[in-house]
């Protein structure tokens, strides 16, 4: 095809204006992986990446660009019909193409087509981000300089901020949905996958079931899993995860993270959070910046708070503290699509050596 992919495409007929998708123009057959087959005007499938609790994840790309790549999402099962939560798309990959068809900014990829394919599967086009996730930088027992983790912290407390000012909450953030594009630019950061996310303030719902709690959660709330959702302050308190995270090496739960019922089990138990104190992993960080972190991790969210840039101005505070020595300005941090994770994570700890010398 000559034509140019559009940012938000439409092609066949359209099934709900409200969602802005569309009908795939080629079918495609679900036997197997599905390399080849062409979704929407023209992107056509070309490697699997991998498989999530959503559907597929693929990298496609199109006639009119054949130098540049995209991420396709493709559902695991036909939709039966198309249903909606709050007029937005119940499907988790319909849901994600609606809310990054509706923001703006630049800490999220960009969109560029979603729909059904004629034998009903969900897809969606974005932009594909070359660069490494947090969890691929974060090691366990591997804690990142402070330096970084205050960029990288205070960059994804405003990618969270500009989602809160659209009105919807992400309900999913952790180290595997944070890609940077370089480890020298903190706002090089992207927020990516939306399959949890939501509007705003959501009335509450029962849960059911474990299945029915939507996120990870290593990283949730404890109120989320007793169907609280659309609330800043569960988003808070992942952020806030997140950041312990990258400053101790091990996530905030422990052991109970590696097993999302466990985790989810400890969470409901009303037990103190199992994280090991800052205090006691890295005795040497601002007193503010250990008070920040171990509010924003407050099993009562009104005490937790949901202002996010309140939680991005005091780690911003403690950027005075960051003594970074010449030798480290000096260390090649290249995040180049060749450069191995373990090459990586070497670097990573030798400028985490030169950064605290």
């Amino acid at each position: 095809m000559n034509e140019k992919p559009s940012r938000k495409g439409k092609v066949g007929q359209s099934l709900d204006e409200r969602a802005g998708l569309s009908v795939a123009a080629t079918e495609m057959s679900f036997s197997g992986p599905h390399m080849g087959k062409i979704l929407g005007d023209g992107y056509r499938i070309t490697r699997l990446l991998g498989r999530g609790a959503e559907g597929h994840i693929y990298i496609a790309q199109h006639g009119s660009m054949p130098e540049r790549t995209f991420v396709a999402k493709v559902g695991l099962m036909p939709l039966k019909s198309l249903e909606y939560i709050d007029g937005i798309p119940a499907d988790p990959i319909l849901r994600e193409a609606y809310i990054l068809s509706h923001i703006v900014g630049g800490y999220f990829p960009v969109f560029f087509q979603s729909g059904l394919t004629r034998n009903g599967y969900s897809f969606l086009i974005r932009e594909h981000i070359v660069g490494k996730t947090l969890s691929e930088l974060v090691g366990r027992n591997n804690p990142l300089p402070l330096r970084l983790v205050i960029g990288v912290g205070a960059a994804l407390c405003e990618a969270v901020a500009t989602l809160h000012r659209y009105r919807y909450v992400h309900g999913d953030v952790k180290p595997q949905n944070i890609v940077l594009a370089d480890l020298e630019k903190p706002e090089s950061l992207r927020l990516v996958d939306f399959g949890a996310s939501g509007p705003l303030h959501q009335t509450p719902r029962l849960i059911l079931s474990d299945a029915d709690t939507e996120g990870t959660p290593a990283y949730m709330a404890p109120e989320r899993t007793d169907g609280v959702r659309g609330a800043t302050s569960a988003d808070l308190y992942s952020v806030a995860s997140v950041v312990y995270e990258l400053l101790a090496g091990t996530p905030t739960l422990g052991d109970f993270s590696y097993d999302p019922r466990e985790a989810k089990a400890y969470l409901r138990s009303n037990k103190p959070i199992p994280c090991t104190p800052l205090s006691v992993k890295r005795p040497e960080l601002p007193q503010e910046l250990l008070r920040t972190v171990e509010r924003g991790l407050d099993r009562d969210p009104q005490r937790r708070g949901d202002w996010v840039l309140g939680f991005r101005e005091a780690l911003m505070a403690c950027q005075s503290s960051v003594q970074v020595s010449k030798a480290a300005d000096n260390v090649n941090l290249s995040t180049s699509e060749d450069l191995s994770t373990g090459k990586l994570h070497r670097w990573v700890r030798r400028v985490s050596r030169l950064w605290r010398s």
